[in-house]
Formats: C-alpha cells, sequence, structure tokens
C-alpha cells in the first residue's frame, strides 16, 4: 500500500518547547531618536568588540518605554495563559529587561537565560542582513530521534528540524522557555541592530497539591 493513500493519520508534537510570535502595537520613533549611547550605560563585549549591551537591567521600567512594557506583558499575558494555560493565580514578573545595540560584526553566539521562566526579544531596528534569530536543540537531547542517530531528511519541519530559523522585523516579539537554545547571527549590515531583550518569571500559587506545594510571592 501506498502511503500517500493514508487519509486518517494524526500527528501529536510531544513534550515542546514553545515559541510564541506576534506584534506590538507601539510607536517606535521616540525609542529610536532615543541617544541611548550616551548614557553610558554600555559596555563594549570584550570577546568581539562589537556587541554593546546595557548595565541597566530593568530597561522596560523607565517611562519612554511605557507603552512597549505594555505590550510585552500583555503577549506574556496570553502565552502563558491561552497558550500554556497555566491556573488563574498564576502570574509573570518582571526579572530584568535590557537594550541591546549590535554594531555592525556584532554575533551573539549559542545560549540560553539562567534563572527565568520564560524570556523574549523585541525587535526595534532590523537593517536587511543583520542577522537571523536561530532557535535549537541541544545536541545531546532526544527529540524525534536520538543524538546517536540522525537520518537524512528530504525536507524539514517542526517535528524534525534541529533548529528553527526566524528572520526578525521590527515590532516583532518572541516569547520563549529561558532555556531554550537560541543564537542570533553576525550582523552583516553596515548599521546598528536594536532590540530589547527581557526575561520573566512566575509568582503566585504555582502549585496546590499535597506535598508538592508552592506559593512564590
Amino acid at each position: 500500500m501506498d502511503y500517500n493513500n493514508i487519509r486518517t493519520d494524526d500527528i501529536f508534537c510531544l513534550f515542546s518547547q514553545p515559541l510564541y510570535k506576534s506584534k506590538v502595537d507601539v510607536n517606535l520613533k521616540p525609542i529610536l531618536q532615543h541617544d541611548w549611547e550616551s548614557e553610558n550605560i554600555f559596555t563594549v563585549d570584550a570577546k568581539s568588540n562589537k556587541m554593546f549591551y546595557n548595565e541597566d537591567d530593568r530597561i522596560l521600567d523607565r517611562p519612554l518605554l511605557k507603552d512597549l512594557k505594555e505590550q510585552v506583558e500583555a503577549n506574556i499575558e496570553c502565552y502563558i495563559k491561552r497558550h500554556l494555560c497555566l491556573d488563574d493565580e498564576i502570574s509573570a514578573y518582571q526579572q530584568a529587561s535590557w537594550i541591546m545595540i549590535n554594531k555592525p560584526g556584532a554575533v551573539h553566539p549559542t545560549h540560553v537565560h539562567n534563572n527565568a521562566f520564560l524570556s523574549g526579544v523585541v525587535y526595534i531596528k532590523v537593517p536587511e542582513d543583520s542577522g537571523n534569530i536561530i532557535f535549537s536543540a541541544p545536541d545531546m537531547l532526544p527529540t524525534w530521534s536520538s543524538p546517536a542517530l540522525r537520518p537524512g531528511r528530504k525536507s524539514f519541519n517542526v517535528i524534525n528540524s534541529d533548529y528553527f530559523v526566524q528572520v526578525p522585523e521590527p515590532k516583532t516579539i518572541y516569547i520563549f522557555p529561558g532555556h531554550m537554545q537560541h543564537k542570533v547571527e553576525e550582523n552583516k549590515s553596515d548599521e546598528d541592530r536594536i532590540s530589547i531583550s527581557f526575561n520573566y518569571y512566575l509568582k503566585g500559587k504555582i502549585f496546590e497539591g499535597h506535598g508538592h506545594r508552592l506559593t512564590i510571592a
């Protein structure tokens, strides 16, 4: 029997690391016009001498970013309530947020965000060819196949892929588990790429089952 004749098959993408994507409805002009680098809150990455990041780890609390923070937290609420279906007593609070100004040549190697239930990024300025964001599975994580066996694939999808490439656009927001591996390719443009990243954790009555109760204030 030819498998093309099968019409009743189901497949379930079990045990996922959910990646959320949406758009924020904010005016980016004031953020782009602000002279961030004059504030002396940036440190040059010693390894690349290209990547700038801010030492203010609550950037979303600034009045300038009030509307953006509201949009970020609305999308986080959507992520944890609509998609993860967490209990009503559980909410998320900001641990840290920071602005990234990636100069031409800057690159983010593969990393995770420690001590975060969820992480995310909002893109503010994205010149053409300034670097895709790539999400990946750890080499030793059994997913659709054991790491000891990697059969050839004639096409790729969310079931059989080891990595997932996204081309950033202004106002795009991504939210994902803090432990999800990701990296950003080299900024090959001649302009800065600007984004704001964030980490959030959970609070409230996390679990009420006997012997496993947990409340985070």
